[in-house]
């Protein structure tokens, strides 16, 4: 038979093993993780371009992810500062935002085109042959895509000093998004447009002319909340992300190929560096509603 002290002593490694897999699974079972993509009109938009990404990071963090619908970004930060967002899929100018205000707010990986780019231009985009800077007057308004979009009021503004002209006397409205902004430009609503350029390319063959930006742009990213995330999660998924070649490695594109288009070509690693053009812009130019 077994003495007091050996039954003691199994006793307390049996317990020490118990406690050891409590604590590891606890840093990836501790409630479904909360996921806000980008702002869209639906929760369809979402889950058809979020939803096999997000069993992506299910899958990794071995546990349930939550997709949440923000209709924009303002909400969807606020979330994230007051921790009812855990992961969030964000533009350049969003995140910098977010996380001047809250150090708490990490980048995990910063997502690339088909091309393997990781950074984009703005565009200002007129109808016709070239762009006419006589046609930007108090009479006819610009158009911009949303407050939150970099190619937005930020870039707008900051290139139309370069004709010295300003966009807070200027009558300007949103779109909502890049293609309408471009689109209502060909229309003959607005006299211009602030957009991405490869929106801008887009509608060259329907007459529209653009001047593009010098300024390099980082691409979009997936952040994390390190209030609500641990140091282990976080290092998981970027690992995991950063590990992707899609666009070599056959296997990795198939896993990717129903993501959405603008995050299923790999990712690269975020550095403090990518973003100081955009903070520089941010003390020249207010945003109504955003950075005032």
């Amino acid at each position: 038979m077994l003495g007091g002290k050996r039954i003691w002593q199994i006793s307390l490694f049996v317990a020490l093993q118990l406690l050891v897999l409590l604590c590891a699974s606890s840093l990836f079972a501790a409630g479904a993780v909360r996921f806000a993509p980008q702002p869209m009109e639906s929760k369809d938009a979402i889950r058809q371009q979020f939803q096999p990404f997000s069993r992506f990071l299910a899958a990794n963090l071995r546990t349930e992810v939550k997709l949440l619908h923000h209709r924009n970004y303002r909400t969807l930060i606020e979330g994230l500062w007051n921790d009812s967002v855990d992961l969030a899929y964000l533009g350049p100018l969003p995140y910098v935002l977010a996380q001047q205000q809250d150090p708490d707010i990490v980048p995990l990986a910063r997502f690339v085109n088909a091309e393997g780019d990781s950074t984009y231009t703005c565009a200002l985009a007129s109808f016709g042959p070239k762009l006419d800077v006589t046609q930007i007057s108090s009479e006819t308004p610009i158009v911009l895509t949303q407050p939150y979009s970099t190619c937005g009021y930020l870039l707008t503004a900051h290139q139309l000093r370069s004709f010295g002209k300003n966009l807070e006397e200027l009558p300007y409205y949103y779109a909502g998004n890049h293609s309408e902004a471009a689109l209502d430009v060909i229309r003959g609503k607005a006299s211009l447009a602030g957009v991405k350029t490869p929106v801008a390319k887009q509608y060259r063959h329907l007459g529209l002319h653009f001047r593009e930006d010098s300024i390099l742009l980082p691409g979009h990213l997936l952040v994390a909340n390190k209030r609500t995330l641990s140091a282990e999660q976080i290092k998981v998924l970027r690992t995991a992300l950063l590990a992707l070649r899609p666009r070599t490695d056959l296997k990795d594109r198939e896993l990717t190929a129903e993501w959405g288009v603008e995050f299923r070509y790999g990712a690269i690693p975020v550095h403090p560096d990518d973003y100081a053009e955009i903070n520089k812009l941010l003390l020249q130019i207010k945003v109504p509603g955003v950075n005032e």
